[in-house]
């Protein structure tokens, strides 16, 4: 949750009442893929709240292209959020 903007406002009896505009954030981390017959395709997505850490999103979305080819990906490139240690291992112990 996070103020999007904060104003003044002056009340009939000269009284200033602050009013806050909120919204609510989320971040979401997507496996995309350009392929010669559909062009950028998403193959992953995982939406969560802004209070979650990017590398949170790793195990979700591979897990989930994983799914989708019915294959380990062999590469990948990657926000650098990504370089946990998880991260790496998934491509190791797969060669």
């Amino acid at each position: 949750m996070g103020a999007k903007c904060s104003t003044d406002q002056k009340q009939p009896d000269d009284s200033t009442k602050v009013i806050k505009e909120y919204l609510w954030v989320y971040g979401s981390g997507i496996v995309s893929a350009i392929t010669a017959d559909y062009g950028d395709v998403v193959l992953a997505d995982e939406t969560q709240p802004l209070n979650e850490g990017d590398v949170t999103y790793y195990r979700t979305i591979h897990q989930e292209t994983v799914n989708t080819l019915n294959q380990f990906t062999m590469n990948a490139t990657a926000y650098a959020i990504f370089y946990a240690l998880y991260a790496h291992e998934t491509y190791a112990l797969h060669g």
